[in-house]
């Protein structure tokens, strides 16, 4: 039972992703065969640039001493070393108890928030990532919030409908 939970869980936070997408007036197709992203962005306006999309679940949990939730995240060496075009972008999806609440960063800002450790992973070994979350901050690896990438679907996705 458990398997299949983490199952739903992951394709929920797809859809809930998709749809946030979808919502601002983008298109979003499956690849056909997944070879390391989750799905593609494509604007209305041909000729307009596509972004690739990497979605990560995880559950929020409350550490009552802090007043923080956390959630853990892990992502494999090949998204990591990804560096094809158009760039990667990750959306890091918290499930909390009645809603989602997103990280939404791009590849190369995600690897230049990352200490120096963390930065350039083993080549065999996943990387773990957690995120604690305030009512007015967000905090992740490295020593720069993640506030500004919290929620924050305008940033790669304007609004335009």
């Amino acid at each position: 039972m458990l398997k299949t939970k983490h199952l739903y869980h992951g394709r929920g936070a797809e859809l809930a992703t998709k749809a946030e997408i979808v919502v601002r007036g983008y298109n979003v197709a499956d690849p056909e065969v997944e070879h390391g992203i989750d799905f593609h962005v494509y604007p209305p306006i041909s000729g307009s640039s596509s972004s690739r999309v990497e979605v990560k679940s995880g559950t929020a949990e409350c550490h009552f001493a802090t007043g923080r939730w956390r959630c853990r995240f892990t992502l494999s060496p090949s998204n990591m070393a990804d560096d094809a075009d158009p760039e990667l972008i990750f959306v890091f999806a918290a499930r909390f108890p009645s809603h989602w609440q997103f990280i939404i960063i791009s590849r190369q800002e995600l690897l230049a928030r990352l200490p120096p450790e963390k930065a350039t992973p083993h080549p065999y070994r996943d990387l773990a990532l957690r995120f604690d979350f305030t009512p007015t901050t967000v905090h992740g690896p490295g020593p720069l919030p993640y506030t500004d990438h919290h929620n924050n679907w305008s940033r790669y996705w304007p609004r335009l409908s």
